[in-house]
């Protein structure tokens, strides 16, 4: 009975789109998939961090990009407006002092050839991320949260940035890993929540989602949407063409 009773409490309801995404991959209905507006980043995500960065509050963004198409998951378009009002932010006396903090996070890096260092890697993400307009990098992390890679060092420097009562906001291209990420995370917390939904499909997270419990006190994190880009090999092709290229 016991037993049983474990069972049934870790079960969790989730709806038909998430069931279908988690056991197979797929959208249940493509015709209801298409219907759905895409996420507005510029008003959603930028906007609040310009009206929250004169508050007390630390701002953290935790920008992950997949290095296997580092190019192509980079997020150029998305992310243009949010570095454009970093910068308005920063050169602005007043509130400069809370400036946001970006972290980027280089993920999957075990699909890397062997011969690749970590050093090597670590000055060529910084170059690319340069050239794409970001600003500068209050750290850059190489993890793979497959194989357990990197994924302490940046949950603990997160923990440091965010403070008490901080704000630290995920973001990255559709399929980039966020989510796999942020379940890593909270399983190094030691969490029994329910996982948010991974699936290989561009698009899983359509809203907002705050994930409690992985950061201490009042801190929060949020997981948000996949940021689209017009580059990103996931939107040309279909999920069976995808497999034949995939690492």
């Amino acid at each position: 009975m016991a037993r049983e009773a474990k069972e049934e409490k870790d079960e969790v309801t989730v709806c038909a789109r998430c069931h279908s995404l988690r056991n197979y991959g797929q959208v249940k209905n493509q015709v209801a998939e298409n219907l759905i507006p895409d996420f507005d980043f510029d008003r959603l995500i930028s906007t609040r961090l310009i009206r929250s960065s004169g508050s007390a509050n630390a701002s953290v963004i935790v920008m992950v990009v997949d290095c296997v198409d580092f190019d192509g998951m980079f997020p150029k378009r998305a992310a243009k407006s949010l570095f454009k009002a970093m910068e308005g932010i920063k050169n602005d006396a007043k509130i400069s002092k809370k400036f946001p903090k970006l972290v980027l996070v280089a993920t999957k890096v075990d699909l890397l050839p062997s011969q690749v260092s970590p050093t090597r890697l670590d000055r060529w993400v910084q170059h690319r991320a340069k050239a794409a307009g970001a600003p500068k990098l209050s750290k850059v992390f190489l993890v793979s949260a497959h194989k357990d890679l990197g994924v302490r060092n940046l949950l603990t420097f997160i923990k440091e940035l965010a403070g008490p009562r901080g704000n630290v906001w995920v973001i990255g291209a559709q399929n980039a890993g966020k989510s796999t990420l942020i379940n890593m995370l909270a399983k190094k917390e030691g969490l029994k929540v329910s996982k948010l939904t991974e699936a290989p499909i561009p698009g899983t997270t359509l809203g907002i989602l705050r994930i409690g419990g992985i950061l201490p006190a009042k801190a929060k994190m949020y997981d948000t949407p996949g940021l689209l880009h017009p580059h990103l090999m996931a939107m040309r092709l279909n999920r069976d063409e995808q497999k034949m290229v995939e690492i």
